[in-house]
Formats: C-alpha cells, sequence, structure tokens
C-alpha cells in the first residue's frame, strides 16, 4: 500500500525538519506512539529508535525504524525493521516562502504474516500516517495561530 499526502507549516524549514527527525517527539503529533527512544546513532543517518504503538486488538506493538536518509532541512526517510507492518516514510520539505514549508509524507506499507489478512486495519494505519502532518501543523503553529 501506498499514500502521499502534503501540507504547508507556518514555520521554517529547518524547524519543521527538526521536529519530525527527533522521535522522541513522535507521540505529540502520531498519537498511535507510546514510547519512543533512540537505541543507536546520533539521530541522523543509520540511526535506529526502539518504537511502541497501539497495534491492533488495543495491543502494544513494536514498530522500531531505522533513518534511511537524513539531509537536512529538505528530506528525511525511514523504514520500520519490527513489528507487524514494516514500511517506508519519506518526507520531503521546501521552504516556500520564509516561515513557511511544504512537507510531503509518502508511506509504503507491507503488512507481514497475519496482518495481511487484516486489510482494514492496515489502511487505517496508512491514513493515520498520512493525516498526521495535520497534526503536526497544529503543533508547530506559531503561538498566534495556536489560540485562534
Amino acid at each position: 500500500m501506498h499514500g502521499e499526502h502534503t501540507v504547508v507549516v507556518h514555520r521554517p524549514a529547518e524547524v519543521v525538519f527538526d521536529h519530525i527527525a527527533d522521535g522522541s517527539r513522535n507521540s505529540g503529533w502520531r498519537p498511535w506512539v507510546i514510547e519512543v527512544g533512540r537505541s543507536s546513532g546520533d539521530g541522523g543517518e543509520g540511526s535506529v529508535w526502539r518504537q511502541l504503538v497501539h497495534g491492533p486488538a488495543g495491543k502494544v506493538a513494536e514498530a522500531d525504524y531505522v533513518v534511511t536518509a537524513w539531509r537536512r532541512p529538505e528530506f528525511y526517510a525511514y523504514t520500520v525493521t519490527a513489528g507487524p507492518v514494516r514500511g517506508t516514510g519519506e518526507y520531503t520539505l521546501a521552504e516556500a516562502a520564509p516561515a513557511r514549508t511544504t512537507v510531503t509524507l509518502a508511506v509504503t506499507l507491507s503488512p507481514r504474516g497475519a496482518m495481511r489478512l487484516l486489510t482494514g486495519f492496515v489502511l487505517r494505519q496508512m491514513v493515520e500516517e498520512l493525516d498526521s502532518l495535520e497534526r503536526l501543523c497544529a503543533v508547530l503553529a506559531p503561538p498566534a495561530e495556536a489560540s485562534r
């Protein structure tokens, strides 16, 4: 399964990139994430993040990932290496104007084992992942916009 979504975040590209690349912030804008901690690396390319997420039937699932590309501030990519649904994500950022960044997320999910039979769950997970960009916009909204 593959999907893409694009949003405009009213912040500089460096700020948006740093927020996306810092896995310890994932639970703030990706609500299915329970816990994240870096298990190796400095956060850049090759770093491994240990991640626990809400899985099917309310169970906790591993969703560890490795950073496959880290080109600040324009491109960040990862591959999920643990859990029932593996996949990749690629964030492409472009600062269209000062403090105005276009972010495109492309996600490809590959369910494993019995998860291949739970197409609805995998599809919902894809939609949630893509919709997380809308939550990112809200989290990073400048203070004047956040209070409206």
